[in-house]
């Protein structure tokens, strides 16, 4: 959707929020040049790798591109790996800056296991850079691996840095009335968290269904 979205955008009523036409926008930018972007290589080199080649704008258009050679447009890539792309484009061009911050809902949509442990890593390295990252999800899998990150400094040998963590969890009351909030710097300090709750409960109904079977 990115081409001519911008002018449409601005031209015409169109039902999409305008956070869409601000990705458009810093998706723009061309690739920083000399040491501003050796500085964001680090950044980017992990990301490529599971792209299998670089993000390029041509045209108006993404493409994926392959070290041996060759263009894939970027719509025809999962949109796990859109997403992927996105952010190593806004890496690469500067809008991902330090001091800068980023907002992202759900990275793990779309990924399967194996890319949601290089999300958890990404993510500590642009807060390793200086970017402020929020982030919502839903993902046992995300949340733990930032959590054991957080757990275990100095024992963790992935690569990616140390960072500050902190967890906000938000749950709805049962009468739908409110929302209650509360924010700790360690996972497993917060009272309430249905992502470890839910998962509790399965591996506790698994259990029960092992036993019976076994009986």
């Amino acid at each position: 959707m990115y081409e001519g979205f911008v002018q449409a955008y601005e031209d015409r009523e169109l039902s999409f929020d305008e956070t869409y036409r601000d990705l458009c926008v810093q998706l723009s930018g061309a690739q920083l040049r000399g040491p501003r972007l050796d500085a964001v290589r680090k950044l980017a080199n992990p990301l490529e790798e599971v792209l299998g080649g670089s993000i390029r704008l041509n045209g108006g258009r993404f493409y994926r591109h392959a070290p041996g050679g060759g263009n894939l447009e970027a719509h025809l890539l999962s949109e796990g790996l859109r997403k992927i792309g996105a952010l190593t484009h806004l890496v690469l061009n500067g809008s991902l800056i330090k001091n800068g911050f980023l907002f992202w809902d759900e990275p793990e949509a779309n990924l399967n296991p194996r890319l949601v442990t290089v999300i958890a890593k990404t993510l500590r390295r642009l807060a390793g850079f200086g970017i402020q990252v929020f982030v919502a999800t839903h993902d046992f899998l995300l949340l733990n691996e930032l959590a054991m990150a957080d757990d275990y400094r100095g024992a963790l040998k992935d690569g990616a840095p140390e960072v500050d963590v902190r967890f906000i969890g938000l749950n709805l009351s049962q009468d739908g009335s409110h929302v209650s909030v509360e924010s700790k710097d360690r996972l497993r300090d917060l009272n309430n968290n249905e992502i470890l709750e839910e998962f509790a409960a399965y591996y506790g109904r698994r259990s029960e269904l092992v036993a019976k079977v076994s009986a």
